[in-house]
């Protein structure tokens, strides 16, 4: 990652640290793997302000040839954390369960915006 690329991503790592909770400020075991295997943060749909900041991170993965892929679902876990933006869960099962979409997008190909929950 060159300087101009790191300072990218550490600009918008910022902004996401400050414009929305940390759900280990509230539950300091909400990622352990030991408590809640494969725990995952998911965006809610409503959070715009978030998704529409996504694209440089997107810009990022696509130059370093990393495939992009969005996945969107009515029920994507047993929610273990939820606030205004975002919620956390532990996956149903281990592997992709049938109610996600999925979308692979090549680095060639115009990319989505991030994780969506609906």
């Amino acid at each position: 990652m060159s300087d101009t690329e790191w300072a990218t991503w550490r600009s918008g790592n910022d902004w996401y640290n400050a414009a929305y909770p940390d759900p280990c400020n509230s539950n300091p075991g909400v990622y352990d793997p030991l408590v809640n295997p494969h725990a995952a943060a998911w965006f809610k749909d409503t959070a715009t302000h978030l998704l529409e900041r996504i694209e440089p991170y997107l810009e990022l993965l696509k130059r370093h040839d990393v495939q992009v892929v969005k996945l969107i679902s009515a029920d994507p876990g047993q929610i273990i954390y939820e606030d205004t933006v975002q919620i956390v869960v532990v996956p149903h099962e281990a592997k992709i369960p049938q109610t996600f979409k999925v979308e692979i997008h090549h680095p060639d190909e115009e990319p989505l915006p991030g994780y969506l929950f609906r």
